[in-house]
């Protein structure tokens, strides 16, 4: 299960240097400066609030989204290593970890029941879902099938004490920093809190415009921006067999996982709703999971109080979350079965921003590892306060998130809020089935309506496609939905990043593994990009790396779970500014493709960290680049017309605020 030095295709180990002599000449990183002092208050006010400010009177109660200055990471990683005797650096490196952990838990468990035991799996084949929950569900809601063996139940375990260690220590870091500005400067006014971050550096709250300005002169705001109360709207057969996330011979078949296949099991995912929706727990793909695994959690309200709920469930909530983990339903002789029909899903009704962001915090709470929104906001091109917040939501919980990219197509054509998100996994609709039952035949194209625009200063969205015209679940008795939309290609995606996570648990509290490893996979050829087609007529390339309407290519389940073993260690910068990593020997003819998502943990809404990847040849040279200012995600695709050694080179070119500094996790493939 744990990974082993080796060589050949797949290099496990990223050496970090600091660069003293490089090979061929780089842009020197540099560095933002941490203080505000540098920077003039009233520049931290956005240009839309002044506007706002200069028509209000002295005692009219703006609402605002206060952004104040991140918690360095030391202080998160110091606490780790003292108050929980977790260090990072063992327990975030699978090398290091199944060296030093793994070992132990194994002895363990091998002492308590034997070895045979101990790494038995046991086959679940004719239980029925009630017996299979009965006896593997554990005391912490999680469930297990034993075609994962008690030791590796053990040791997946392990990491999610080390990943709900870290919410924890993250949690009460924020909090302490939030509440204590709310202390010092809103206790005693009359001011609603309209949001109160857990885990990211954020406050919503009412302030006069003198209260504004007081709050921009001080050095723990970053910047204040006009909040606005928006209500999010629902973006509208299950397509397994064209991802090979199927149980005939894709992820879920007896091909993958010891037989038993990649059901989810062990993973926990969250479901956010807009328009307060929730699941019609009798909906015949739904009504026979028991409630330890599909649990209904309204608890998004503030202080974590329910929401009014109306008394019909949505069809729309319904889908989605059949689409992840609806049991097996056959009708006219096609079967129907959700991406990880064992997984334990939380799902959360909203109905507006804020309610949202707090629906974000309790699933963390809860343990899930992966977050469904498929829901948004067509709120223009531009990278909103909405997006920011996830950015850091995703960053400092270490939660994957998943949201449609909208269905602007037709109209903007904008990505809807929070799918420009830098963090996130932003998933767009594939075209993939003429109808219910028929399949298309592929190069498929993107429908229509798919968003894909954002503004030239953003990394390029959808980061993928998934098949989401004409899918379909069971609503009733014999009777099947059909409907077309980003809404329901993201739990496609969702489910298939439950699988990942099932596979390789390190990824469950490191979103941008899971990116990494989900991107590499993405299988571009079976998408039309060619400008010839009307409805591919702007799907162009950006900066050498991502299609504009397909990311980088349909979802390929298989692939993601091939892949998944052959992680590289994360790199993380602050004051050094590049790494290297030797590929070795490539033969004339092969190619490549490497992917490397750079997480946005700085507050900044205008300045982002920029980070380069390259590939020279043993003398030095340069023979491919992904050098994109605004990606998220560099790209690189070469075919190699020589053979030689090659290493790959990541440089740092701008990191915005060193004390949080900037990660980029580096997959690749030869072939």
């Amino acid at each position: 299960m744990f990974w082993k030095r080796e060589k050949g295709m797949f290099h496990r180990i990223l050496t970090v240097m600091i660069a003293t002599c490089m090979l061929f000449s780089f842009t020197s990183a540099t560095f933002a400066q941490d203080s505000q002092r540098t920077i003039n208050w009233q520049d931290k006010i956005q240009a839309e609030l002044w506007e706002v400010m200069s028509k209000s009177a002295d005692d009219d109660l703006i609402p605002v989204w206060l952004w104040l200055q991140p918690v360095p990471r030391d202080v998160i990683t110091r606490a780790l290593v003292e108050e929980k005797k977790m260090d990072p650096e063992v327990y975030e490196d699978p090398i290091r970890f199944g060296e030093e952990i793994s070992p132990g838990i194994a002895r363990l468990i091998e002492e308590r029941v034997g070895y045979e035991e101990a790494h038995a799996k046991v086959s679940i084949e004719g239980m029925s879902l009630q017996e299979i929950d009965e006896l593997f569900t554990d005391e912490n809601g999680i469930f297990f099938d034993r075609s994962i063996s008690l030791v590796d139940r053990a040791i997946s375990a392990k990491i999610d004490e080390y990943m709900m260690a870290k919410r924890e220590i993250v949690r009460r870091e924020y909090s302490a920093v939030n509440d204590r500005f709310v202390k010092d400067n809103i206790g005693g006014k009359a001011r609603e809190i309209f949001y109160n971050s857990r885990y990211s550096s954020t406050l919503i709250v009412e302030a006069t415009k003198a209260e504004i300005e007081a709050y921009a002169k001080k050095d723990i705001i970053v910047d204040i921006t006009l909040y606005v109360e928006l209500i999010p709207e629902t973006e509208l057969n299950i397509a397994p067999g064209q991802v090979g996330a199927d149980g005939t011979t894709g992820t879920k078949s007896s091909g993958y996982n010891s037989g038993a296949g990649y059901k989810g099991t062990g993973v926990k995912i969250g479901i956010i709703e807009g328009s307060l929706g929730y699941f019609d727990s009798s909906a015949p793909q739904l009504s026979g999971i028991p409630s330890t695994r599909l649990i209904l959690a309204n608890d998004a309200g503030v202080g974590g109080t329910a929401l009014s709920l109306p008394s019909i469930p949505s069809g729309h909530t319904t889908g989605v979350t059949s689409i992840v983990v609806g049991q097996s339903v056959t009708v006219g002789g096609v079967t129907y079965e959700g991406i990880v029909p064992l997984a334990t899903v939380y799902q959360t009704p909203t109905s507006t921003t804020s309610d949202m962001l707090r629906a974000f915090q309790q699933l963390v709470n809860k343990g899930v590892s992966v977050i469904n929104y498929s829901g948004g906001l067509d709120t223009g091109a531009g990278y909103d306060s909405w997006d920011r917040d996830i950015d850091q939501l995703i960053a400092n919980t270490g939660t994957s998130f998943v949201k449609s990219a909208g269905n602007e197509g037709l109209g903007s054509g904008n990505v809807t809020s929070p799918g420009k998100a830098f963090n996130a996994i932003t998933v767009g609709n594939a075209s993939t089935k003429t109808s219910n039952t028929v399949a298309d035949t592929a190069p498929f194209s993107v429908h229509s309506s798919s968003s894909f625009i954002q503004a030239s200063s953003l990394p390029n969205k959808p980061d993928i496609v998934a098949p989401g015209t004409n899918t379909s679940f069971v609503i009733s008795s014999g009777t099947v939905n059909t409907a077309i939309g980003t809404s329901r290609a993201a739990p496609i995606v969702t489910g298939i990043v439950a699988q990942i996570m099932q596979k390789d648990s390190f990824t469950k509290f490191a979103p941008s593994y899971a990116k990494a490893v989900l991107l590499l996979g993405a299988d571009y050829s079976k998408m039309r990009t060619s400008t010839s087609s009307p409805s591919d007529s702007t799907n162009l390339w950006v900066a050498s790396s991502l299609w504009a309407k397909i990311g980088t290519g349909l979802v390929n389940a298989p692939n993601a779970i091939n892949f998944a073993s052959a992680r590289l260690t994360p790199w993380f910068s602050s004051s050094s500014s590049s790494m290297t990593q030797s590929l070795g020997y490539v033969a004339a003819g092969q190619k490549i493709r490497l992917v490397m998502p750079i997480e946005k943990w700085n507050t900044s809404s205008s300045s982002f960290d920029n980070v380069d990847v390259y590939i020279i040849n043993a003398s030095g040279f340069l023979v491919a680049a992904s050098t994109s200012t605004v990606q998220n995600v560099e790209i690189i695709e070469h075919a190699f017309t020589s053979s030689g050694d090659y290493t790959i080179v990541v440089q740092a070119v701008n990191v915005v605020n060193a004390s949080t500094g900037v990660v980029a996790s580096v997959q690749y493939r030869i072939y």
